[in-house]
């Protein structure tokens, strides 16, 4: 059987992702002024501001998403509300197919989060460079690629 690597690959695009979103903070910090865009409508203008610690919470979701689909990539048999039936017969490779999501989620709102600080603090400063649709685009691509896999593991026992 071929070794998938695509964990692995994953799982250093959602720490590389974490890295770089940190990295900007650090790097813009000291020239954001005190105040900055906290939401933006789609068409690019600013609606909301806050305290410039808000650009710290896309790294602090990102380490959250990171250590709590960590704790299901452990054990997935934590989570009890699968799209199917789950038997003996078919645990391990629907176990196998909630991993693959896990690692995949896990790397796709990660960097979902990064985009937005790749955006929004250099963007800060250059008065808002800001393109919301896509943010959509990448949302949809996320959520795509998540029901693909679902959908592996709806077929399993089936075969």
């Amino acid at each position: 059987m071929k070794k998938d690597h695509s964990h692995t690959l994953y799982t250093i695009m959602a720490i590389a992702g974490i890295v770089v979103s940190i990295a900007i903070v650090l790097i813009f910090w000291d020239q954001l002024p005190d105040r900055v865009p906290a939401h933006f409508t789609l068409s690019g203008e600013a609606d909301r501001y806050a305290g410039k610690w808000i650009v710290w919470l896309s790294p602090a979701i990102s380490l959250f998403i990171f250590f709590l689909l960590g704790l299901t990539l452990r054990n997935p048999n934590m989570v009890t509300n699968y799209p199917y039936t789950i038997t003996p017969d078919t645990r391990e490779q629907h176990y196998a197919v909630i991993r693959a999501m896990a690692h995949w989620l896990r790397a796709g709102i990660i960097w979902t989060f990064t985009y937005i600080e790749l955006i929004l603090v250099p963007g800060v400063l250059s008065k808002y460079s800001w393109t919301g649709a896509v943010i959509l685009v990448i949302i949809a691509f996320v959520i795509l690629r998540t029901l693909l896999i679902l959908r592996r593991g709806r077929n399993i026992g089936r075969e």
